[in-house]
């Protein structure tokens, strides 16, 4: 039951970039938001998405999958109202801390390395038990 409740909470939450939708569009542009840190963002839900569909774990993979549609299409809406950065500039930005997060989250799930830890956000460790819960 606390599983459907967390995931039910998950899913509003995944919705919550749609306030921020609201904001570029009413002031017409999207300046102040980083789109590689929405881009590590949408990485981080690819990546919870493949481990609860690894374990068939529904409330798992309905939250991050909702939230990587909303979350790809804010990133969207933010580059159409980009004041002056072109898209691949965007893009190429972000790509250095991509790979490195992307890499320290393989490293973890390989076991070759403790979890990457942000702060604010954990990249679950696919070494741990299968009894222990990843959400």
């Amino acid at each position: 039951m606390l599983g459907v409740i967390a995931a039910t909470w998950a899913v509003v939450m995944a919705l919550g970039p749609i306030l921020q939708m609201r904001q570029i569009v009413r002031r017409g542009s999207s300046a102040g938001l980083s789109i590689g840190y929405l881009l590590v963002l949408i990485v981080g839900f690819a990546l919870w998405i493949a481990y609860g569909a690894a374990r068939h774990d529904l409330p798992l993979v309905v939250p991050n999958a909702t939230a990587l549609l909303v979350m790809g299409i804010t990133i969207v809406v933010a580059l159409r109202y980009r004041p002056s950065r072109p898209l691949l500039a965007s893009v190429l930005a972000a790509f250095p801390l991509l790979l490195e997060l992307l890499g320290l989250a393989v490293s973890a799930a390989a076991g070759k390395g403790p979890p990457a830890v942000i702060p604010g956000f954990a990249i679950a460790s696919c070494a741990s038990s299968p009894s222990s819960s990843a959400s």
